[in-house]
């Protein structure tokens, strides 16, 4: 099946679709890098870990429908399919993967990505966060839109400048350095972080060699091509589009793409940080990207 521009609708479930399954069942849907994905899913649709225990019923974002707080967080260690990083999301949300569960990304009930993993799978995959499947219950529907985001030359829409705003070096917030950019801005459980960037806005990765101006979904000015994705020695879990602007909320030990567009919701809490995605040698980078950030609050309690 070819990779396409379109809307689905799936039915997910938490029976076995879950993320400790030992086979991931994927949806059907082929994804390709350089595309925007777009997910959601209705707040009042809720799963649950344990269908006998009242208030592990949750909706798309963990959020107990009994308690109107998360029924916990849940972990999953180094070394689950090749993984050398934690990730960690509240029980139950929904999150998703293109590369077989080496990386994940938070979905919950609103996700709108740039995709600049590596797609090794080639199909979306989505899945219900921690459990077993001897006693997960229930299914939610989840309705998906891909949309080609090389979008060179899209204008930025005027609303998204009304944000403040972050100026990301090449040469200095780079893997090379491990050096983010530290925005300040604290997320909590269920913020939307909105995320937009003109694109054609360019830093450049060789010494303002032309051919090396790129945009922050590491699209290519003079061709309008996606440039291929690299890993990092540093950040040895990822592999990403290179050039791409990248985001971590626990100071690097995860990442997320970012790109042109990013609206998330947030199922890790930590503190915004900003990256250009590149190999080890910085000193031939130059130029920065301007990111203009809004954040919705919409905070989930916390059980102490």
């Amino acid at each position: 099946m070819a990779v396409t521009e379109g809307k689905w609708q799936v039915t997910i479930d938490a029976k076995n679709n879950s993320s400790t399954a030992a086979q991931f069942i994927d949806t059907g849907i082929e994804v390709a890098i350089g595309y925007l994905l777009i997910i959601n899913v209705d707040p009042q649709q809720t799963w649950t870990p344990y269908a006998s225990y009242p208030q592990s019923t949750v909706d798309a974002n963990g959020i107990s429908v009994l308690t109107k707080k998360i029924d916990g967080i849940y972990k999953e260690e180094p070394g689950a399919r090749s993984q050398e990083v934690n990730f960690q999301f509240p029980f139950g949300s929904l999150v998703g993967t293109v590369d077989g569960g080496r990386t994940y990304f938070p979905v919950g009930t609103h996700l709108e990505m740039t995709l600049l993993y590596q797609v090794t799978t080639p199909k979306l995959t989505l899945l219900f966060w921690g459990g077993d499947k001897n006693t997960n219950s229930g299914s939610i529907t989840v309705n998906v839109e891909l949309r080609k985001a090389l979008n060179f030359d899209d204008k930025i829409d005027p609303k998204f400048l009304d944000a403040d705003y972050f100026d990301v070096h090449a040469q200095i917030h780079s893997p090379g350095t491990k050096n983010f950019l530290d925005t300040g801005i604290k997320l909590q459980l269920g913020d939307l972080l909105i995320v937009n960037l003109d694109p054609k806005d360019l830093w450049n990765l060789s010494n303002t060699d032309s051919n090396w101006n790129l945009n922050a979904n590491g699209v290519r000015a003079s061709n309008k091509t996606l440039v291929d994705p690299t890993s990092n020695g540093n950040f040895p879990s990822f592999v990403l589009a290179r050039g791409s602007l990248i985001g971590t909320l626990d100071g690097g030990q995860t990442l997320f793409p970012v790109g042109t567009h990013l609206e998330m919701t947030v199922l890790n809490p930590g503190s915004l940080s900003l990256m250009l995605w590149d190999d080890n040698n910085n000193n031939d980078n130059r130029g920065s990207l301007r990111a203009f950030i809004k954040v919705v609050r919409r905070a989930i309690p916390v059980a102490a």
